[in-house]
């Protein structure tokens, strides 16, 4: 998780005003030549024969919104439940508030303790969150976005057409983390990466 991380992170004009459709097709562009490639996919060599890709949801400009955040403080470190064995550190971060269709709803952030001592994820988070796609056109765990939230900011934009699968939806022998179910969004979002 961590390859793919980097590369959602060498994007930083995707997280935040310029979400235009031109760069998310860069964005599941490199998300797909990461998986096809057999240097960087976490594919084992026989799964790597038959992969015909990352799908996507059309983009859809209606699944960026504005977020307004609410930043938690003096929160426990806490071990996310995982699919594996190794459970990573974490913290509660902020509370992100937006509307989405008219509708209000509000997503915790993560900060990955071991990557927010690394320089290259400063100001990085880990947005999992779940919705009434999973199980049907995407993974029954749900899916993530990675967001860059700069110091201070009262509003971070969020892009569902950057929400993608944890290695675990493709292969076997990863510990990827579970979706909290406090994330979970009521409707479908038809976003991102699907099956």
């Amino acid at each position: 998780m961590r390859n793919l991380l980097l590369i959602l992170l060498l994007y930083p004009g995707l997280m935040f005003s310029q979400h235009s459709q031109k760069e998310v097709a860069a964005f599941q562009n490199e998300l797909n030549e990461f998986y096809l490639n057999p240097d960087t996919s976490p594919l084992k060599k026989d799964e790597l024969e038959v992969f015909q890709g990352i799908h996507f949801f059309p983009f859809d400009e209606n699944y960026i919104v504005s977020a307004q955040i609410e930043y938690l403080k003096k929160q426990p470190v806490f071990k996310m439940a995982s699919s594996g064995k190794i459970q990573q550190e974490y913290k509660r971060y902020a509370i992100l508030y937006f509307d989405l269709f008219n509708e209000k709803y509000k997503l915790e952030v993560y900060q990955n303790i071991r990557l927010s001592k690394e320089k290259e994820y400063e100001n990085s988070y880990f947005l999992p969150f779940l919705d009434e796609t999973n199980g049907k056109t995407t993974a029954d765990q749900g899916r993530y976005i990675d967001i860059k939230i700069p110091k201070k900011a009262k509003e971070v934009l969020l892009n569902f057409n950057l929400a993608y699968h944890p290695y675990c939806a493709y292969t076997h022998g990863y510990s990827c983390p579970i979706t909290p179910f406090v994330n979970l969004i009521a409707r479908p979002v038809e976003a991102g990466v699907k099956y």
